[in-house]
């Protein structure tokens, strides 16, 4: 009798706990913040085509985004 009331303790505080986190909003893990110095997204160093060759690797250096195209 006692582990029947344990168990329906229990699943009665898991339930609520579950209904306190859909109410306030929580749905998963929370996402990192994009790392402190850095641009979340550097969209010129994305347009190789544009870039001289000194833009690009400065692109590679600094931010790692290396554009390896032919220069005509």
């Amino acid at each position: 009798m006692r582990l029947v009331v344990c168990l329906v303790f229990l699943a009665s505080f898991a339930l609520v706990c579950q209904g306190e986190a859909y109410r306030g909003g929580y749905t998963g893990p929370i996402p990192r913040p994009p790392p402190i110095g850095r641009p979340p997204f550097r969209p010129v160093c994305n347009a190789c085509y544009r870039l001289s060759v000194s833009d690009a690797r400065n692109c590679c250096i600094k931010f790692g985004s290396c554009c390896h195209l032919v220069k005509g």
